[in-house]
């Protein structure tokens, strides 16, 4: 017998592999993925989030198929349209090396970021994985200036989730960043 231990991990293991099973074979052939199959609707923030999931057990050594990944970050291109979708989509193509740098610097250069704090702070994870420091710097200019929340039932955004994300990319990306105290304060909040 393995020890308990073993046994978890075995068993931790089994289940991570058959999550990644069933979230891939919820991909359709243009590489986003079904709300319910791979014949339902695409949600669009579903599709980014599923691909945000992979790339995570990707990251943590569950190795996928290039041509799955390849397939679902090709297939976020047409959310430029919504900058929610655009910035995490845009985010998520930067962890796997594969960002539309002229999306990115359009972005950027236009301010369309500058809508939510959410929005911004995918601006600035997203220019940092792609190497320019100081432009993320200055996505984050001003972030505790921001009241408005832009909230839509699509990318299921509520204020908790974007703290949540907020902090997240804070900590993973952009701790290094001087920010004002005023705009920590503000995240906190």
């Amino acid at each position: 017998l393995k020890p308990k231990d073993e046994l978890e991990k075995s068993d931790q293991n089994r289940f991570i592999v058959s999550g990644i099973d069933e979230l891939v074979k919820m991909q359709k052939p243009d590489g986003s993925f079904g709300y319910w199959s791979n014949t339902g609707s695409t949600n669009n923030f579903a599709t980014i989030f599923a691909t945000d999931v992979l790339l995570d057990l990707d990251e943590a050594g569950y190795k996928l198929n290039e041509d799955i990944k390849k397939s679902a970050i090709n297939s976020m291109e047409e959310y430029a349209d919504d900058s929610m979708l655009a910035l995490y989509s845009l985010y998520i193509s930067s962890r796997a090396n594969m960002a539309n740098k002229s999306l990115m610097n359009k972005i950027y250069d236009d301010k369309d970021y500058n809508r939510t704090a959410l929005n911004k702070y995918l601006m600035a994870a997203t220019l940092k994985l792609n190497g320019l420091n100081e432009e993320a710097k200055n996505a984050l200019k001003d972030v505790d200036t921001i009241k408005d929340i832009y909230y839509t039932p699509f990318n299921f955004s509520t204020e908790i989730r974007d703290k949540a994300f907020i902090l997240f990319l804070h900590a993973k990306y952009l701790s290094l960043i001087h920010i004002s105290e005023p705009t920590r304060q503000a995240e906190i909040s």
